[in-house]
């Protein structure tokens, strides 16, 4: 018998819709690893078994805060194109489209990999190029190599309101990504990698690039860049720019000349550096720099990076030349300091001022280097390898048991979430560092449904050589529905269809969500009128009038209540007819018949 645990508490009582959104799913089935449709029933039931508010297992303070997913997935894929559209399949009708495309198109670039004759310039305003696929793997412009003085960039913009996405860009000669002046410019779901300079740059032309953003990407260098002047990103003049939920690897020289990974200066203002993972590069975050002079950078936000250094490393979050900054709610552990540094953090020259809030590290936080006024609140700089869950990993989200920064910290309203996106705070205050911990999940009510998959013997399971069955059946008949009154049809009840197609569509949705990759499953409705041709229709009717998907129907025969196999089989040739079914199952049920009465 199969398991359904689920999170039951005051935010699903009295409403079963939200609770299908919110409710985490615990699922063990016992001879395959296959999810069935009876995962519908594990998501809703929540709502019924759900106690009362007070009831639940946390104090009313603490539930007040509590949450079970992120407000808004951070890295969703891109709308689909709103305005016209071209397909290009050579590299030279792109860059020549990413000149004279109207304003508003949209080019599709179709998979495969692009050897670039020349960069892509892009001078038309409101132009998107994006991967056809949406996967940034299948499209990939190759500029040719590092630092071959071939043609300087890969992409190159020159135009407002552009957004470059779902691609791959390497070997560029200097740049993968030059923005000159341009506002507004999206860079998304793009994998940047070996450039012979900045991986992305921002250049001082004209008045500057303002409200940019750079999300959801990764940056990276194999080994290192090839010669000592890079960075992830350097965005001189740069305003208002997001930089966020970006991957950036080994950001270093061959050298190990100081190059930070994100680097906003010569006049940048009001930078926001969030939810990064910044992964053995040399340095990390900086506004300002030290070649300059004061007002190099003003205000901006740091908050909920994640920074990990195995290999030679400086300090990783430095405020130099800069003013009106918060530092906030960073996690940094620095396991190789380069030259005796004992510091991953610090604010440097007297011009400098602002705030290290609530930072988890292993290093001090140096808070007036040369005379700097930075000030601190909150922060722990002595972190221990094993307050994290993987660090070998990079992964710093917080260990179970970690009292010295869980609920420790204050509210700061410019940090109202964590690395993952998960609203502050889980429990009575917020934790310190990038990660709000949350604790596993452990169910408090059981609901137990028969569940058998279409083949449950051991020996199908060996004769399949470990693949999963090609469906899956709730072994309980749903014709009347399920979860009465909310999901009950029929009668009365026959205005609940929308209610109760939306939990079938949830379940189903369930099911797909935690397949494994290779994973196939079919989706099988299971009713109790094997004989009978008007019910089979009243039901599947309405759920197809409601836009539920599905796959197979599977009919229980009972012949005690519904006659003969001839109005099976003629209910099968018309169901295969009217609904374009590709199987239809008919388990046969003998009710108190003997198997000798067919």
């Amino acid at each position: 018998m199969d398991i359904f645990g689920v999170e039951a508490n005051g935010r699903c009582a009295g409403n079963f819709l939200r609770c299908v959104e919110v409710t985490w799913l615990v699922i063990r089935l016992n001879y395959e690893r296959l999810l069935v449709f009876s995962t519908l029933f594990g998501l809703a039931a929540a709502c019924l078994f759900a106690p009362a508010a007070t009831e639940s297992m946390r104090s009313p303070e603490a539930e007040a805060t509590a949450v079970s997913q992120p407000a808004a997935a951070p890295c969703s894929p891109l709308p689909p194109p709103p305005g016209p559209t071209i397909t290009v399949t050579t590299e030279a009708d792109l860059r020549y489209q990413a000149q004279h495309a109207a304003p508003g198109t949209t080019i599709l670039v179709a998979p495969g990999t692009y050897n670039l004759q020349d960069a892509v310039y892009v001078t038309v305003n409101n132009l998107t190029i994006r991967g056809a696929t949406g996967n940034r793997g299948d499209v990939i412009l190759d500029g040719g190599g590092m630092l071959t003085w071939t043609h300087t960039h890969i992409i190159a913009i020159f135009a407002d309101d552009v957004t470059i996405a779902d691609l791959t860009l390497r070997n560029g000669d200097e740049h993968g990504v030059s923005v000159n002046g341009s506002d507004r410019p999206i860079l998304y779901n793009l994998h940047i990698l070996d450039t012979g300079y900045q991986l992305v740059k921002v250049n001082p032309v004209g008045d500057g690039s303002e409200d940019g953003l750079l999300a959801c990407s990764r940056l990276e260098y194999t080994t290192t860049s090839p010669e000592d002047y890079t960075n992830g990103i350097s965005a001189h003049n740069a305003h208002r720019w997001t930089v966020r939920d970006n991957e950036w690897r080994r950001i270093r020289t061959p050298n190990q000349v100081p190059a930070p990974a994100i680097l906003f200066w010569s006049g940048s203002s009001d930078t926001i550096v969030e939810r990064n993972l910044l992964v053995d590069c040399y340095q990390g975050i900086a506004f300002g720099n030290a070649s300059h002079d004061a007002g190099d950078h003003t205000g901006g936000i740091v908050r909920n990076n994640m920074i990990y250094a195995s290999l030679p490393h400086d300090s990783v979050i430095e405020m130099v030349h800069a003013s009106g900054w918060l530092v906030a709610h960073n996690t940094a552990l620095l396991l190789n300091p380069d030259g005796g540094l004992t510091w991953g953090m610090e604010a440097r020259f007297s011009d400098s001022s602002g705030t290290f809030a609530y930072n988890l590290t292993n290093m001090d936080i140096w808070l007036d280097r040369d005379g700097a006024q930075g000030s601190s609140v909150g922060n722990v700089t002595n972190a221990q390898s094993n307050w994290f869950v993987d660090m070998a990993a990079a992964n710093l989200h917080l260990a179970a048991g970690v009292t010295a920064v869980i609920d420790q910290a204050a509210p700061l309203a410019a940090v109202p979430d964590d690395y993952d996106g998960f609203p502050r705070p889980y429990g009575p205050a917020p934790d310190i560092g990038a990660d709000e911990y949350v604790p596993p999940f452990i169910p408090s009510h059981f609901l137990y449904l028969p569940c058998t998959p279409l083949h449950p013997r051991p020996h199908h399971r060996a004769e399949s050589a470990g693949n999963l069955a090609p469906h899956g059946a709730n072994q309980q008949e749903i014709s009347p529905g399920f979860l009465w009154d909310e999901g009950r049809v029929g009668g009365n009840y026959d205005g609940n269809w929308p209610q109760f197609a939306a939990l079938l569509q949830a379940g189903i949705v369930g099911v797909q969500d935690a397949l494994e990759p290779d994973d196939q499953v079919q989706i099988m409705l299971h009713l109790d009128a094997g004989a009978n041709n008007a019910v089979c229709r009243w039901f599947l009717d309405n759920l197809q009038g409601q836009g539920v998907a599905f796959d197979v129907s599977g009919l229980t025969y009972y012949p005690w209540w519904q006659g003969s196999l001839e109005n099976l089989f003629v209910l099968g040739e018309r169901g295969s007819f009217r609904f374009q079914w590709p199987g239809f199952a008919r388990p046969v049920g003998f009710g108190r018949t003997a198997v000798s009465r067919l």
